[in-house]
């Protein structure tokens, strides 16, 4: 079902409703409307497939691509998704699925209309709670049992050729159900990043699976150990009391120093250095 919010009235119209199959979990809202560009609507994730549905105008479906290893028997789910619109790409959309591997789902439109859809995959991150899109071409990713990071576009991808990319005309029979699960289009996820470049990184303690509380190395006090993370991103880690430091300037020295002296400015307050 879709509803529309008057905020001039304070109440919610419903404005259609449509089946839906029964393996959908998640909805992709797609840039558009009066206050800005694009086609509208809104993309529903299913389980190996997308469909984009807008009132008034014909479903379009598409597959996802799928890893080689990929069991048959288990599907493609999406967990997280962010959609923008630029005057000369028209509306890009990215998803991610459960195991991490990106996607970009292109859409084929003539004004506010889709004529198709296709879906690359794009790049493989440690999955995420969280994918937000920075309008200075950057893309932060919330980790889940990850640290967090930022990434910089290097590239959006399309290259001519390539096979990693589906489109809205394969495998659906005349039901709307993907006829053979094993002629999906397949990838094999990218060991170093090909269209991402990590900028900056938070270090994240989720999730912890355990931890140790005692002094191992003999300094007086006690250090916290804790296992943490999942998978290729687990790791331990030791947090031991104090204060952290950050360097605000570098000068190097003409002589090995002696001592450190401070200097008060004449404008500072009483007892500020």
């Amino acid at each position: 079902m879709v509803y529309e919010v008057d905020l001039g009235l304070n109440h919610v119209v419903r404005k259609f409703a449509e089946p839906v199959p029964a393996s959908a979990h998640a909805l992709i809202a797609v840039p558009g409307g009066d206050q800005q560009e694009g086609p509208s609507g809104v993309i529903v994730a299913c389980e190996n497939f997308i469909i984009y549905k807008k009132q008034d105008h014909a479903d379009r479906r598409c597959t996802l691509p799928v890893r080689y290893d990929q069991n048959t028997e288990s599907g493609v789910f999406i967990t997280n998704s962010q959609s923008f619109y630029n005057s000369e790409l028209g509306a890009i959309i990215f998803l991610q699925s459960e195991h991490g591997d990106l996607y970009k789902v292109s859409l084929d439109q003539n004004g506010t209309d889709v004529l198709g859809m296709s879906v690359q995959y794009f790049d493989t991150i440690a999955p995420s709670a969280k994918l937000t899109l920075l309008e200075s071409g950057y893309l932060f990713a919330a980790g889940d049992c990850s640290n967090h990071k930022m990434f910089r576009f290097t590239s959006l991808g399309g290259e001519q050729n390539n096979q990693s990319v589906s489109n809205s005309t394969q495998l659906f029979d005349e039901e709307k159900i993907i006829k053979d699960h094993t002629d999906l289009v397949k990838f094999c996820p990218q060991a170093e990043h090909s269209n991402l470049e990590v900028c900056d990184q938070i270090q994240n303690l989720a999730c912890i699976n355990n931890m140790v509380v005692e002094d191992l190395v003999g300094q007086g006090s006690s250090q916290i150990y804790i296992a943490c993370g999942k998978n290729n991103n687990g790791s331990l880690r030791q947090l031991t009391h104090g204060l952290t430091v950050i360097e605000m300037a570098t000068s190097p020295m003409p002589l090995k120093p002696i001592r450190v002296v401070t200097l008060k400015s004449p404008t500072s307050k009483e007892g500020e250095l």
